[in-house]
């Protein structure tokens, strides 16, 4: 059957209209969007600044950075470092040059003595190259006695027998006692102490790394 062309038209007409009421709706939407993408990139692209100048708004991963970073500044001026006798004992005037190498003899080291009978000798201290700071000392240990009572501190510490019997405890457990040759390693924040068990003063060189408070 053949379609009068006026209807055909008249449909041909309603199609075209649907089209652009179509078209219309997505460039209203697209307007949409893009008003409230202005918007927003208004918004995070710049800070205003008091009455003038402007700063440019920090990416995602920018700000990520940056918590971070002032995390670790935080933790840093948080975590003060606990003295032990035997650092209290490291000699005044400032840092040792640590960017040069050289030998450090006992019999120019002095000793001080302790108030538990024991004495120590402090060997070096400074800051690395590498942004560590360091420090050394030896310590004589008399039997039965601790040359302070257990504690915690921020710094790793080694500890190397030279002479006698040492206990060492471990957030209040006590370990096998250690000897001569043996090595002793304290880790960062983890509460420890030390008893001269021996019949013998006890000779050991401690070794501490960490940050400065």
């Amino acid at each position: 059957m053949q379609i009068p062309y006026g209807d055909d038209n008249k449909k041909s007409k309603s199609k075209s209209k649907s089209k652009n009421k179509s078209k219309n709706k997505d460039k209203d939407k697209g307007k949409c969007f893009d008003a409230m993408g202005t918007k927003f990139k208004n918004k995070f692209r710049k800070v205003r600044q008091g009455s003038g100048g402007c700063m440019e708004a920090m990416s995602r991963r920018d700000v990520m950075v940056a918590m971070m970073a002032m995390a670790a500044v935080a933790g840093a001026a948080g975590a003060q470092q606990v003295q032990t006798p035997a650092t209290a004992l490291l000699p005044k005037g400032g840092d040792f040059p640590t960017d040069k190498s050289q030998i450090f003899r006992i019999s120019e080291m002095s000793a001080t003595p302790n108030a538990n009978g024991g004495w120590g000798r402090a060997v070096i201290h400074g800051t690395l190259p590498t942004g560590e700071y360091v420090e050394c000392h030896e310590t004589m240990l008399p039997p039965g006695k601790m040359p302070h009572p257990p504690h915690q501190h921020p710094n790793t510490e080694l500890v190397l027998i030279r002479e006698g019997k040492i206990e060492y405890s471990i957030a209040g457990v006590a370990q096998k006692p250690v000897g001569p040759g043996d090595v002793i390693f304290t880790a960062s924040n983890v509460m420890h102490g030390m008893t001269n068990v021996g019949e013998t003063n006890a000779l050991y060189f401690v070794v501490s790394v960490g940050k400065q408070g």
